[in-house]
């Protein structure tokens, strides 16, 4: 006997199914993938300084660790060898201990002396701390003096 009509079976749902467990995988894949930017993010950024005292006495100088370190620059010793864009210097700490800095790059506008410098980077096998990200504090200079307050400022109405 010969049918001239196949016959499907289909079960209900069964590719909604699918498309549930699809999309199911997809989402918790994205979440995983949220999850290790925020964590990764997260760790690159927070990241203790230490002075330069603090990093000399806890043999920090020693470890190759990535950190920041916050000091003042030293009068006399900076090098700028404009070419290489290679900057040298030394950065000092409260009680005047020294810690040679090298860091390639343009050169900060106000890179000056009794700068304070905060240092992103690690010590090499010299001990020279081998800077990848160079920031200055604000100068003084740039703070409002007193009379020139712009709450003192008239208005010009």
């Amino acid at each position: 006997m010969c049918y001239p009509y196949t016959m499907k079976i289909h079960i209900a749902g069964s590719s909604a199914v699918r498309k549930s467990k699809r999309l199911l995988i997809a989402s918790f894949l994205a979440l995983a993938g949220l999850a290790y930017l925020i964590a990764t993010a997260a760790f690159d950024s927070t990241m203790y300084y230490f002075t330069v005292e603090e990093a000399l006495a806890q043999g920090i100088a020693h470890s190759g660790r990535q950190i920041r370190l916050n000091g003042d620059i030293v009068p006399g010793t900076i090098q700028w060898e404009p070419k290489e864009m290679r900057l040298s210097f030394a950065v000092k700490g409260e009680s005047g201990a020294m810690v040679p800095a090298v860091y390639y790059g343009p050169r900060p506008d106000n890179f000056t002396e009794d700068a304070t410098a905060i240092l992103e980077g690690r010590f090499d096998e010299n001990g020279v701390f081998r800077a990848d990200t160079l920031m200055l504090a604000c100068p003084s200079r740039f703070e409002v003096a007193a009379d020139e307050h712009p709450a003192s400022i008239p208005l010009g109405l």
